[in-house]
C-alpha cells in the first residue's frame, strides 16, 4: 500500500574514501513513511549494478535511464531503458526504434504536464563516433 507515501531507490555506488575500490548496486528498495520502515524489493530481470542513472516515477511505473559502471578497469556508460510496474512489481527491459540518447549519467529526466518524459544533458567520458 502507498498510504502516507513512499521513497523508492535503485543502485547507487560505494566509493572507498581513498577511491580505490568501487562497489556498484543493483538493489531496489522503498522506504514506507507511514510505518518509517525499509524494504528490499525481490525482482529480478531489473538494470544492471550501476550509479549515476536517473529514475522518474510515470503513472505507476519507475522509469530508469543510463548511468554507469566503473571498476578501475573498465567504465561502461549505458543508455537502456527500463520500467518497474509499481502493482505488479515486474521489470522491464523497455525496446526503442529509431534515434536514441547517446549513453550518459547524471542527465536531468523529468516528466512533463503532457505525460512525456524529458532528458536534457548528462556526462559521459567516452567520445560519441
Amino acid at each position: 500500500s502507498q498510504g502516507g507515501g513512499q521513497l523508492w531507490i535503485f543502485g547507487g555506488e560505494y566509493t572507498s574514501p581513498s577511491e580505490s575500490q568501487f562497489y556498484h548496486y543493483k538493489d531496489l528498495w522503498c522506504y514506507h513513511f507511514s510505518s518509517k520502515r525499509w524494504e528490499k524489493v525481490a525482482a529480478s530481470g531489473g538494470p544492471s549494478a550501476r550509479s549515476g542513472h536517473r529514475m522518474v516515477v510515470f503513472k505507476h511505473f519507475l522509469i530508469i535511464f543510463g548511468g554507469f559502471h566503473d571498476n578501475l578497469r573498465d567504465c561502461k556508460y549505458y543508455n537502456d531503458l527500463y520500467s518497474f510496474d509499481l502493482n505488479n512489481r515486474v521489470w522491464k527491459k523497455l525496446e526503442t526504434i529509431g534515434s536514441e540518447p547517446s549513453p550518459r549519467s547524471a542527465c536531468q529526466m523529468f516528466p512533463t504536464p503532457d505525460g512525456r518524459i524529458g532528458l536534457y544533458g548528462g556526462f559521459c567520458k567516452q567520445k560519441l563516433k
